[in-house]
């Protein structure tokens, strides 16, 4: 009993190590190819006498151990090719295509059983396709190059085959009617899977055993889901959204699927991401972190691909259905402007849609960045600047990933509350000061008052003196005389000259 207990342990264990384990992949990433082994270690790929500039899209055939990919700006060619082993480069670099007017591959794959290299043009609206039927084979553009489909008005990126049941799938990233098709790898039989509820689809990826396909939505304000769905757009499911408020934004470039992992790059973060494919409630994993954007990831298959019994069927395709391109509409709940997204008119191709706001789209030592328009800022231009004239005179950034409408509603209504503020205080000061001066007007002033006084007037408490007493006691200091008189009264002669006998 405690064996056979021992021995589920071991094996509930053992799966679970198993889930976990990543699978090796392979990235472009600048002006360079990087090889992931289970996740944590990497190497650069050395290539041989080639300077690469923008590495952008990747394909690999395990049964040739040739591994292609397309470089954006190399003035020769646009796609190449170089022997791999796994492990390093084997030999040097060689020309598949040849450079003859503005193509943009933007993403490739290989059909190991019709030796089909296809990739979509992103300048050119359209999904073109060589044989590789020699080692040394080098194309002009114009020439032996099939062209699969024509999408005018469309906007191809991810790009996936399946060789089991010759089957093409792409995303189109047109903003006012985003989809997700598929035809046949010969371009007959075009249809539409997906068209509502997308917004930017960029990565795509095919599970063939499980006859699922994944695909990576770019949202605005850096939001993005990760859904899946049988192969004909049915059983559709929500896998994961990464939310603004919840983690920084990420824009999706590319998208592979392994055995139990989903994997994707992100420009916004320079990083590369997994999840499981049945999703998970603690979200995505970075495995990696890069100095430039990461562009194309895929799985590195070690065996060739091989086909269910049973994967015909389960394409759910139609054989008597009509050729002829779907029309298709845009879904109402998206309600969005697609004048949020600018791109500089000479830039096409992985600079489209890149930069919000209006900002323009260019190439700076071979990465892609963006020039924002005035009061924006930002690897993508989507910071708002706001310039606050309160006391401490500072700038603040508004982020536009975690504010929205009610952002704007809340810095008006702020506004507003300081402008009432300040208009109240300038009343209060305006009030105060007209009563300071009027009370510094109305303070008391005393006026003198002279009071004349009367000839009888005697103060209080004064005593009389006769003049009969000044004369008879030595009490007067000043001669006693009469005060002068205008007429002589008769009768009072004889005392006057009393008066003048006593000063002597």
């Amino acid at each position: 009993m405690m064996i056979s207990r021992s021995l589920l342990v071991w094996i509930f264990f053992a799966l679970a190590a198993a889930t976990n384990t990543f699978d090796d992949l392979i990235v472009a990433v600048g002006d360079q190819i990087e090889i992931l082994t289970n996740g944590s270690q990497s190497h650069p790929l050395q290539l041989e006498s080639y300077n690469a500039s923008v590495l952008v899209a990747l394909a690999y055939d395990p049964s040739s151990e040739k591994l292609f990919f397309s470089d954006k700006r190399n003035r020769r060619g646009h796609v190449f090719s170089v022997r791999f082993d796994g492990i390093k480069a084997q030999g040097s670099v060689h020309d598949v295509v040849e450079r003859g007017t503005n193509e943009s591959v933007e993403a490739l794959t290989y059909d190991n059983l019709g030796k089909n290299l296809l990739w979509t043009d992103g300048s050119n609206k359209s999904i073109r396709q060589i044989v590789v039927d020699r080692e040394d084979l080098h194309v002009y553009e114009n020439n032996t190059i099939e062209l699969v489909h024509l999408l005018k008005g469309d906007k191809p990126r991810g790009l996936v085959s399946d060789p089991c049941t010759r089957m093409l799938y792409w995303t189109n990233w047109n903003i006012e009617k985003p989809t997700v098709e598929r035809s046949y790898l010969n371009g007959s039989h075009r249809e539409v899977i997906v068209q509502t509820g997308l917004f930017m689809p960029h990565g795509l990826g095919l599970d063939i055993g499980q006859q699922m396909i994944y695909w990576a939505n770019n949202l605005r304000h850096g939001t993005f889901q990760i859904e899946r769905s049988k192969v004909d757009g049915s059983d559709r499911q929500l896998l994961y959204e990464g939310k603004g408020h919840e983690m920084r934004g990420q824009f999706i470039f590319g998208l592979t699927v392994g055995e139990h992992h989903i994997y994707w790059t992100d420009w916004d973060q320079k990083a590369l991401w997994s999840l499981p494919k049945e999703g998970s409630v603690d979200g995505p994993v970075s495995l990696r972190r890069f100095q430039h954007k990461p562009m194309a990831v895929i799985v590195l298959q070690r065996q060739a691909i091989r086909c269910p019994m049973d994967t015909h069927h389960s394409a759910g395709f139609n054989e008597d259905q009509d050729s002829t391109p779907p029309t298709h509409s845009l879904p109402a709940e998206l309600n969005y402007t697609p004048q949020e997204f600018s791109v500089a008119e000479t830039d096409t191709g992985l600079c489209t849609g890149y930069c919000l706001n209006k900002g323009h789209c260019f190439f700076i030592n071979n990465e892609i960045s963006c020039s924002c328009a005035e009061n924006f800022s930002g690897d993508r231009c989507e910071t708002l600047d706001t310039v606050d004239n309160s006391s401490q005179k500072s700038c603040e950034r508004l982020s536009l990933q975690t504010a929205g409408d009610a952002e704007n509603s809340e810095i008006f209504i702020a506004l507003m509350s300081m402008s009432v503020m300040c208009v109240i205080l300038i009343i209060a000061v305006i009030i105060l000061s007209f009563r300071v001066w009027r009370l510094s007007s109305s303070r008391s002033r005393f006026k003198r008052r002279i009071i004349r006084q009367g000839k009888n007037y005697r103060p209080p408490g004064e005593r009389v003196i006769n003049i009969e007493d000044c004369c008879n006691m030595n009490i007067c200091e000043t001669p006693c005389t009469e005060p002068p008189s205008g007429a002589s009264l008769p009768g009072q002669w004889s005392d006057k000259v009393n008066l003048l006998n006593c000063q002597f």
